[in-house]
């Protein structure tokens, strides 16, 4: 029973003695609330997935269109990398209609833009693999 009221006897003085121990000493330095830390720059959002086919392309604007419902509007900036048949690309090779999948994040003012465009084929689970001939 000692060992028990001696325990809570410590565990309520205890956080009595932290708050002297955290207040300031009279006397001593002044602190100022100026922050010695740097302003970080804006993170850049995190990359969501995205596949379909395109519906339009606006080459002048760098934008791309998506078809569906929704009709997402992405556009390309200087780091959006483009690829087709996994080979480095250009805006060029891609054509309306085409199956496209890839990454993009939300900016700052709400637009969508592209971090990767892989023009090409679907590939994935859902596909079909070729089969190879039987063998005699």
């Amino acid at each position: 029973m000692k060992k028990f009221a001696a325990a809570v006897l410590v565990g309520l003085l205890l956080p009595l003695f932290g708050a002297f121990a955290a207040a300031p000493i009279v006397g001593g330095p002044a602190k100022t609330n100026q922050s010695t830390e740097t302003p970080k720059p804006d993170k850049k959002g995190r990359t969501l997935p995205f596949h379909g086919n395109v519906a339009s392309i606006d080459k002048s604007a760098k934008t791309i269109t998506m078809q569906g419902k929704k009709q997402r509007m992405f556009h390309l900036t200087t780091e959006s990398k483009i690829n087709k048949d996994r080979k480095p690309s250009s805006l060029t090779a891609l054509a309306a209609g085409d199956y496209v999948g890839g990454s993009y994040r939300e900016a700052a003012d709400g637009s969508l833009e592209l971090v990767t465009l892989n023009i090409g084929t679907a590939t994935g689970k859902n596909q079909a693999t070729p089969q190879k001939p039987a063998t005699k």
